[in-house]
C-alpha cells in the first residue's frame, strides 16, 4: 500500500502518522517476534520495549533502510511474477 504505488507513479496510502514510531512494521520482523513469543504475544496485550528482541532472544531488527530496499525489491519483481516476496 505504501511502496507499490509509489513505483508505479500513483499517490501512497498510508494509515497512521508517518512520523510516529512503530506505524510501519516490517514483516519478516513481525514474523521473528511472532515466532519467537515475545510478550506472550498470544495470550495478552504487547508492548514493544527497546532493545527487548535483541537481549532477551538475540533478534535484531531490520535497518530502515533495509527494510526499504527490500520492499522495493520485491515490489519491483512483483511486477514482472505477480507474486512479492519480501526476504533479503
Amino acid at each position: 500500500m505504501v511502496i507499490e504505488p509509489l513505483l508505479a507513479g500513483r499517490r501512497a496510502i498510508l494509515f497512521g502518522r508517518a512520523d510516529a514510531p512503530h506505524t510501519l512494521t516490517h514483516v519478516p520482523d513481525l514474523a521473528a517476534e511472532m515466532l519467537h513469543g515475545i510478550c506472550g504475544l498470544w495470550y495478552g496485550p504487547c508492548a514493544q520495549v527497546p532493545g527487548r528482541l535483541k537481549r532477551e532472544e538475540g533478534l535484531v531488527t531490520t535497518s530502515w533502510e533495509d527494510a526499504v530496499g527490500a520492499t522495493v525489491r520485491a515490489a519491483q519483481g512483483a511486477r514482472d511474477t505477480k507474486a512479492v516476496s519480501v526476504a533479503p
